[in-house]
C-alpha cells in the first residue's frame, strides 16, 4: 500500500511536472508567435502604403519630374544661392539682393516647405540683360521661383565733368518667392 501511495505521488508530481513543462512551452512559443506577427501585420501595412505611393508617384509623374528638375528635392543654402545670384549677374553692372526671413509651412507630419521672399536690386545698360538675367534664374536655382514684382526704370545719368559722357543705364527691382522643400531633419 506504501509503496501504491509512492508511485501515486510520484506519477502525480511526474504529471504535475510535465503540465508545467508543457505549459512553459506554450507560453514561450505563444510570445515568439505574437512577436513575429505583429512584425507580419507591420510589414504588411507598410507594404501597403509603398503600394499607395507608388501608385500616386506614377499617376503624378509629370509633377515629379519637373519638382525634381527644378531641384525641389536637393537640399537649399542661401550663400549658394547667392553665389548663383552672382554668377549669373555677369552681363550686369550691379547686383545687390536680399534674403527675407523664411517662412515654413508644415506638409503632415514629416515635410514642410518654406518660402522665402527674395529682393533683388540690378543696374544694366539693357533691359534685355535683366529680362536674361531673370530668365536665367528660373532656369538655374533650386527650388520654385514666383515673380511677385518686376520693376524697370531708365535712369539718366549726369556728370559735372561735361567731357565725360555716361551712358544711360536700366535700374531694376526684382521681387521673387522662393519655394524650397524642408525636411523635418533640417530643421533640427
Amino acid at each position: 500500500m506504501k509503496r501504491e501511495r509512492v508511485l501515486w505521488g510520484f506519477s502525480g508530481s511526474l504529471v504535475l511536472f510535465f503540465l508545467l513543462i508543457g505549459n512553459h512551452y506554450h507560453q514561450t512559443h505563444k510570445i515568439i508567435f505574437d512577436k513575429y506577427y505583429a512584425e507580419y501585420i507591420a510589414l504588411k501595412s507598410s507594404e501597403e502604403a509603398m503600394k499607395r505611393d507608388l501608385l500616386f508617384l506614377k499617376q503624378h509623374e509629370k509633377e515629379w519630374n519637373l519638382l525634381e528638375e527644378k531641384g525641389w528635392f536637393k537640399p537649399k543654402s542661401r550663400l549658394v544661392t547667392g553665389e548663383c545670384i552672382e554668377g549669373l549677374s555677369k552681363s550686369l553692372h550691379k547686383v545687390d539682393y536680399v534674403f527675407e526671413p523664411e517662412v515654413i509651412k508644415n506638409l503632415g507630419e514629416k515635410y514642410s516647405f518654406s518660402t522665402t521672399q527674395v529682393v533683388i536690386e540690378v543696374e544694366g545698360l539693357f533691359d534685355t540683360d535683366i529680362y536674361n538675367f531673370v530668365e536665367m534664374l528660373f532656369e538655374k536655382f533650386s527650388g520654385i521661383l514666383k515673380v511677385r514684382e518686376l520693376t524697370l526704370m531708365r535712369k539718366q545719368n549726369f556728370s559735372d565733368n561735361s567731357l565725360i559722357d555716361y551712358p544711360d543705364v536700366v535700374l531694376g527691382k526684382i521681387v521673387l518667392e522662393w519655394f524650397s522643400m524642408r525636411k523635418e531633419d533640417d530643421e533640427k
